[in-house]
């Protein structure tokens, strides 16, 4: 201990240091005009920062309430109109698949039309007044190479065939043709 050098202080610099340490700590900038200028804006700026953060505190506390007040509300309210929606479409479903099975059945007790006879393209086309191909049936349709035939007869519409005028006579023949005479020509010889 011998080796270290120790100064002496008095007791009055030692309490004017203290003082000055304890004026530093309360006031870091010192006792100039522009240090208080600063420290008062630093007072007012975390003054400012703490209105700010209580502002900040309040909204998320209010969006909180919001999300399970306001908001969760309308969720519920679209949840059961969606509910609501899906169960009208599963009873649409079920009518439509009710009624694709009724005219299912409908089909099958139905008697299944005979397939039409394709016309061979290498036939020759039938004759006019043949419907050997079309028999009895009224609606067949005729081959696409031969004439359309009229349909048969029927009831007329607006009463029965006796209301109806007969008929025109035919024309008697012109004159000079008369059916008695033989007619000569190139293939008849005359006796």
């Amino acid at each position: 201990m011998a080796d270290d050098d120790y100064a002496i202080l008095p007791q009055k610099e030692l309490k004017e240091l203290k003082e000055e340490i304890e004026k530093l700590k309360r006031n870091p900038l010192g006792e100039n005009a522009s240090s208080n200028d600063l420290l008062s804006a630093i007072t007012t700026l975390t003054g400012s920062i703490k209105d700010l953060m209580d502002i900040f505190k309040e909204a998320s506390r209010e969006m909180k309430e919001e999300e399970t007040g306001g908001a969760g509300k309308q969720l519920k309210e679209l949840s059961e109109k969606l509910d609501a929606v899906i169960e009208q479409n599963k009873k649409i479903a079920q009518g439509i698949v009710t009624i694709a099975d009724l005219l299912n059945k409908q089909e099958e007790e139905k008697p299944q039309p005979k397939p039409q006879k394709q016309p061979d393209p290498f036939a020759p086309p039938p004759l006019p007044g043949m419907d050997s191909d079309m028999g009895s049936d009224p609606f067949a349709v005729p081959p696409p190479s031969a004439p359309p035939t009229p349909p048969p007869p029927g009831p007329m519409p607006g009463g029965d065939a006796s209301s109806m005028p007969p008929p025109p006579a035919m024309p008697p023949p012109p004159a000079g043709m008369d059916s008695d005479k033989k007619k000569g020509g190139l293939f008849h010889l005359k006796k």
